[in-house]
């Protein structure tokens, strides 16, 4: 009720009827403008990437203070079926030296499903934006009348233990076929879903695969020295997202450079 009393049910998060059609149309239309879906947007991505490795590689600054500022310039502990090498492997194969792009993600199967099964387990964003129902509805017993405020809770549905194998584990299998393929899965929805999903979606979706393919094409990762993996705390820090705890990370790089640099 307070948001509803400061925002006066404007702006496209709170905005409902006529006026949320115009500010979702205004948004998508400025988001295109400045290049999401296309080919600029992407080379503008691959170019802050490139910022970013030569951060890596002079081993100066605070790492997180430039990632940070690497993806805000784009617009504003179960990890035991899962390997690293694996994702490597399959870039080093498929990709080899050369600068990967979004259209050569059809071909990374893997590295797609570690992607989303990140997303997954993650679960950054666990409560979808408010909704209202356009209809009367009976749900699980409850009956909802039309126009009541509800908030989808995406947490249950990339936890519901009757849509994935391990629900509490991360486990890159659940997007990939008997044949290792790639397959989309209806209950995945960290964009939430319908009508008032993340307009910026696939903008999204293209920094997360650049980024992600392009650090690890340079780049291998590990606690610093000392430090065990089972050791790492993974525990969110909570909020109305789920961001991660501050921690260090050696990035080694994967040209035969040897010496360790901390982030």
């Amino acid at each position: 009720m307070f948001v509803l009393n400061f925002t006066l049910g404007n702006g496209i998060i709170f905005a409902n009827g006529e006026a949320w059609k115009e500010m979702r149309r205004f948004a998508l239309s400025n988001l295109r403008h400045f290049g999401m879906g296309k080919k600029a947007a992407e080379d503008k991505i691959i170019e802050e990437i490139q910022y970013l490795i030569e951060v890596f590689e002079r081993h100066e600054g605070d790492r997180k203070a430039k990632i940070d500022e690497a993806l805000v310039n784009m617009i504003v502990k179960d990890s035991q079926p899962f390997k690293p090498d694996q994702v490597q492997e399959e870039l080093n194969r498929v990709v080899g030296s050369r600068q990967v792009r979004v259209e050569g993600r059809r071909n990374l199967p893997y590295t797609d499903a570690v992607i989303h099964e990140t997303q997954r387990l993650a679960n950054v964003v666990p409560l979808s934006l408010p909704h209202k129902t356009s209809q009367d509805v009976t749900f699980q017993g409850f009956f909802i009348k039309e126009g009541t405020t509800v908030f989808p809770l995406l947490t249950s549905v990339h936890h519901d233990e009757s849509e994935w194998e391990s629900p509490n584990s991360f486990n890159p299998s659940h997007f990939l076929d008997t044949e290792g393929k790639f397959i989309r899965r209806d209950s995945f929805m960290p964009f939430s879903a319908g009508s008032r999903a993340c307009p910026g979606e696939s903008l999204a979706r293209m920094e997360l695969f650049l980024f992600f393919t392009h650090l690890l094409q340079r780049f291998r990762f590990t606690p610093p020295p000392g430090v065990k993996e089972d050791d790492l705390d993974l525990t969110p820090i909570v909020g109305f997202n789920l961001t991660p705890s501050p921690h260090e990370l050696c990035a080694v790089s994967r040209e035969g450079i040897q010496n360790e640099k901390i982030i």
